[in-house]
């Protein structure tokens, strides 16, 4: 499958766990390697990754970067950090406002 149709298939997502395509072009979307891509969105300067862990799920964050060969260079980085942060038994999935939210008003 090529990319073009990875990314116009929506029925192929739910059996491969891959994430639906966001707000990116296909111009503006880059292949770091098999676990992790790198995607401008609309309206954007900075470029977002997404990688998949060995939980199986994909994560995405911004590298923060405006240039294409820093975005990649911190989107490994990223991944390799999250992977390290799953071997440790560290949380990889960031608490939403609502959970941070009812912890202070519990606490």
């Amino acid at each position: 499958m090529n990319l073009a149709e990875f990314f116009s298939t929506p029925s192929k997502f739910a059996s491969s766990g891959a994430l639906p395509p966001t707000r990116a072009s296909l111009a503006d979307t880059h292949w770091v390697s098999p676990e992790i891509t790198i995607y401008r969105r609309e309206r954007s300067a900075v470029w977002q990754c997404r990688f998949k862990l060995r939980d199986g799920r994909w994560h995405r964050l911004s590298t923060g970067c405006a240039d294409m060969n820093q975005a990649r260079a911190a989107a490994i980085k990223l991944a390799e950090q999250w992977a390290m942060r799953e071997e440790l038994g560290l949380p990889v999935k960031r608490p939403s406002f609502a959970v941070v939210a009812n912890a202070v008003i519990a606490g």
